[in-house]
């Protein structure tokens, strides 16, 4: 502590931070990393890119991007706001979302390099001067980097403010009863090992404490609450063997597992320390209880255990477990959670049913939002029904849900997915304003093969989105499998170099010309001129690729003249 000015390394331990920290970049795919209101790191760099590693490389632009990250700091500081801002080094997004305990910043969470759109060649080129890297290999290591939309960087910016608030409240709670434990513990260490010395002195501590023998686990002694929180009276308390004291106010009876008897320690003080949570449904309670093994005032040894109440803890964590993982208006679980159940999958291989529900816009506008509401409720309990307890059901976005199977073949997935897709022929029945109304709707819908691969640089959630974009192009079920996705990464890939060359002065085009001959003379009697492309590095492109690929919309803003 600083004046009265708490440090985060104080309130939050940071290895568990650091585990949030991995798990949060793991599933959101961008470089994370806490800092203090200095600047200095406080935890391991998480989701590290290539590209990042290459631009740090160099210690001159490693200075530079701390002056970025104190820049970033000093507006946390003024807007009591995340604050982001183009990267000068890089032409990517840097951003910091403040950690506060009330108006004091106690640290932030950096988010690195993240990429909303690709900078210009000038930038890249600096870059690669400055780091000493081929502009080729930084390229390449910018394309492994995950396109973010602005909404989706927003909902990080979102996620992580509400994480943050939660988990200091949290950890505030732990900073209290921590400082509550060692203070005890001083105090403890400092007493003079006599019976009666220790009897007062646990009878003025605020948490629940008991003394018991070593060896037996018979109680020696035992303080006013842990009467009050056992609702068994001193007198008694001090007759009864540790496990019965436990096993009567609702714990588990594997709790004793955890004890220091049965890990068969080291006696001999200054002894061993374990701390465990203890779960009391009787009292409703959680209790954190800390385990010491002392030498009792007959010099024989002893285990003196202190009961926290973290019962509030408890409940906050729960609560940050549904804000992380569990749609808010349906109560559904996530994409989050989709990406933690899927890739935690132990037997078979997983398969998703990806529906995209339509026309649920125009029914809120003509019934009302509750209206459109009640029909997703009425579609997700007949689809839980139908395909029973084994399906879990994910809420991706607003109309958009993914259904988890494991244990099935692709023949019963598809038989599956075909069976919703058709009810969808149907009309829907709401009882909307007193009547049953009759909705119509319809659905585009694919599977996903659990065996398409993808990493840290291309997520779940990225791969659920282009099945999806498959899906709405077709108008029946597809299987989005690894060839599709292949071809599906193609296809971006080829209207990416598209629409840089015809923004580069159509590089890489060039024109052929075709005689024209009559067919009857058999001479030439014009010429037809044919534009061809030819990727950097690359050898031509089939015209009847290309020219399909030109079609897409947004392919280029305007036209150019090709020869003199």
């Amino acid at each position: 502590m600083s004046g009265n000015k708490p440090f985060l390394t104080e309130i939050i331990d940071i290895a568990h931070l650091q585990k949030m920290q991995d798990c949060f970049a793991d599933v959101a795919g961008i470089t994370s990393v806490v800092l203090d209101p200095n600047g200095k790191p406080l935890t391991k760099p998480s989701n590290l890119s290539g590209f990042c590693t290459l631009m740090r490389g160099n210690t001159s632009i490693a200075q530079k991007c701390a002056g970025i990250h104190a820049q970033l700091i000093r507006e946390n500081i003024e807007t009591q706001k995340p604050a982001k801002m183009i990267c000068p080094l890089s032409g990517l997004i840097t951003a910091s979302v403040p950690i506060f305990l009330g108006k004091t910043l106690l640290g932030c969470w950096i988010l690195g390099q993240v990429r909303l759109s690709d900078p210009s060649d000038e930038v890249l080129a600096a870059a690669a001067r400055a780091t000493g890297s081929a502009e080729a290999e930084l390229k390449d290591a910018l394309c492994k980097i995950p396109v973010f939309s602005e909404k989706q960087f927003e909902s990080v910016f979102d996620y992580l403010i509400s994480l943050s608030e939660t988990l200091v409240k949290l950890a505030h709670v732990g900073f209290a009863a921590k400082k509550k434990n060692r203070a005890l513990a001083k105090l403890a260490n400092e007493l003079k090992l006599t019976e009666e010395t220790l009897t007062r002195f646990i009878d003025s501590a605020d948490a629940a404490m008991y003394v018991c023998d070593f060896d037996s686990g018979d109680i020696l002694i035992a303080n006013k609450q842990a009467s009050k929180i056992s609702g068994i009276p001193g007198e008694t308390l001090v007759k009864m063997n540790c496990r019965d004291f436990l096993l009567s106010m609702g714990a588990s009876a594997g709790l004793c597992v955890g004890c220091p008897r049965a890990s068969a320690i080291n006696k001999e003080p200054p002894g061993y320390t374990k701390k465990d949570d203890v779960h009391l449904p009787k009292a409703s309670l959680w209790l954190r209880r800390t385990l010491q093994v002392i030498n009792w005032t007959d010099g024989r040894p002893a285990v003196m255990v202190t009961f926290s109440d973290i019962t509030y803890e408890r409940n906050m964590q729960r609560e940050l477990e549904e804000l992380a993982f569990y749609d808010p208006a349906m109560h559904l679980p996530n994409m989050l959670k989709l990406s933690q159940d899927f890739s935690r999958a132990e037997t078979g291989v997983p398969f998703l049913i990806c529906l995209d529900i339509k026309e649920l816009r125009h029914i809120n506008d003509v019934y009302g939002r509750i209206a459109g509401d009640s029909l997703l409720w009425v579609i997700i309990n007949w689809i839980q029904e139908k395909l029973g307890p084994d399906a879990a059901i994910y809420r991706i976005d607003g109309d958009e849900f993914c259904i988890l199977l494991r244990n099935h073949s692709i023949v019963q997935v598809s038989q599956l997915a075909m069976m919703i897709n058709d009810r969808f022929d149907d009309q829907w029945v709401l009882h909307i304003h007193g009547k049953d109304s009759y909705v119509s709707c319809s659905v585009s819908m694919c599977i996903i093969d659990g065996q398409v691969a993808f990493n840290e640089n291309d997520s779940l959630a990225s791969l659920v989105e282009r099945a999806m974009d498959t899906a709405r192009a077709g108008n029946t079920v597809a299987i989005y499998g690894e060839e599709t996705d292949r071809l599906f990464k193609e296809r971006l890939e080829l209207e990416v170099n598209f629409k840089n060359a015809v923004s580069n002065g159509m590089q890489g085009f060039s024109l052929r010309y075709q005689p024209i001959v009559d067919a009857i003379s058999g001479k030439w009697c014009g010429l037809e001129a044919l534009c061809r492309w030819q990727l950097p590095g690359g050898g031509f492109i089939p015209p009847d690729i290309f020219n399909t690929r030109r079609g897409t919309p947004g392919a280029y803003r305007h036209g150019r003249a090709m020869g003199p």
